[in-house]
């Protein structure tokens, strides 16, 4: 019985061997470089900003919660989600489209450099009225009492 066993565990492993060889020659033989991801354009594939509208789960499945009625489920979770998801869309368009006029239109700063003027004056520890005065007027009509 052992020694069936053992005849048994033998093949096995046998099999795994020749396997595993096989598989190593057909992979040192192939002239073709394997490439571990392959991806459309050679880059690290879609960034997580452009990904805000192709959800991996769709919302709608929250409508299946066992327990919760589905109209509030609906009212609560899944339109404020789609609501989300369409304002940060139309906001990411709208930013690409500032960045886009941006590039084509220099800042009016740029084209002539100016000094801004804030209309008050300042000065270094310049604290106004915020705290009391230190004047020496106090001091002088106290001594003269």
């Amino acid at each position: 019985m052992q020694n069936a066993e053992l005849i048994v565990t033998a093949r096995r492993f046998g099999m795994r061997i020749a396997i595993v060889a096989v598989a190593a020659a057909v992979v040192g033989i192939n002239p073709l470089k394997c490439r571990a991801q392959v991806g459309g354009g050679g880059g690290f594939g879609v960034p997580a900003s452009k990904q805000i509208n192709n959800p991996p789960v769709s919302p709608y499945l929250n409508l299946t919660q066992p327990g919760l009625n589905p109209a509030i489920t609906y009212e609560s979770l899944v339109r404020p989600e789609l609501q989300l998801r369409n304002t940060l869309a139309n906001q990411q368009q709208l930013l690409g489209d500032l960045q886009q006029r941006g590039m084509s239109q220099p800042p009016a700063l740029l084209q002539s450099p100016t000094v801004l003027q804030t209309g008050h004056t300042t000065s270094f520890l310049d604290t106004g009225t915020y705290f009391f005065p230190l004047s020496t007027r106090g001091q002088q009509q106290s001594k003269g009492k």
